[in-house]
């Protein structure tokens, strides 16, 4: 893995396509003035994160979600999609707690089992 100047992973396979993670100053200048910690563009392939507001390792999380959902068929219904902001932002802070306090779980789902 390929950490950038930030020491945030630079890149993150989601599904088949490559997301380009930055976090650079002039990245972190345009979150903060649209008032954002992170952001996701995925038809640009690009997550954006903010390093120093705190809760960086959930917030990219939390984009990697959005991105995620943007390749499942949830996002065509009509039903979920109007919820994704707020199914995103409950289920991101429980799965990386899940994923830190439960490091044979990430070894074996990365490591082991269905290659």
């Amino acid at each position: 893995m390929t950490l950038n100047a930030e020491g945030i992973p630079g890149r993150v396979k989601i599904g088949p396509h490559v997301f380009e993670v930055r976090s650079d100053p002039a990245t972190v200048a345009a979150l903060r003035d649209d008032g954002r910690r992170a952001e996701a563009r995925p038809n640009n392939l690009v997550i954006s994160v903010d390093p120093e507001l705190g809760k960086c390792h959930e917030s990219l999380l939390h984009e990697i979600l959005h991105a995620a959902w943007d390749q499942c068929p949830m996002r065509c219904s009509d039903n979920l999609s109007d919820h994704e902001e707020v199914i995103v932002t409950a289920l991101a802070p429980i799965l990386l707690e899940v994923l830190r306090d439960n490091p044979e779980l990430v070894w074996w789902l990365t490591y082991r089992g269905d290659r």
